[in-house]
């Protein structure tokens, strides 16, 4: 779900009440297809927090909805050296607690 503007459709985040396009107010929770481009990213190999296994890739990923739509995450079940720019990726979600991350994995063509 990412927030869209029902006046110009234009999707919203990080999440605001007021669309920066159109200054709409009518921003409403969407659901989105969860497939997506890598962007940018970055192998990390320092051990950040306890039980993060290394190295972990963390990347921008663009969704497929929206030019410019994008999302911090981490790429998962793929070897860190094997991700690229460019590469397609979708949605998958881990639970931690009560809060479902998503992170993205490769897309099978």
């Amino acid at each position: 779900m990412i927030n869209q503007c029902q006046s110009c459709q234009r999707y919203v985040h990080p999440p605001v009440p007021m669309c920066p396009s159109c200054q709409s107010r009518d921003v409403v929770a969407t659901p989105v297809s969860g497939k997506a481009t890598v962007v940018s990213y970055t192998v990390n190999h320092m051990p950040w927090v306890p039980d993060l296994p290394v190295p972990y890739v963390f990347a921008a990923v663009e969704l497929d909805e929206q030019p410019g739509l994008r999302l911090s995450t981490e790429i998962v079940n793929i070897d860190p050296e094997a991700v690229f720019i460019g590469m397609s990726v979708k949605v998958v979600f881990e639970q931690q607690e009560e809060i479902y991350l998503p992170l993205f994995e490769p897309q099978l063509p």
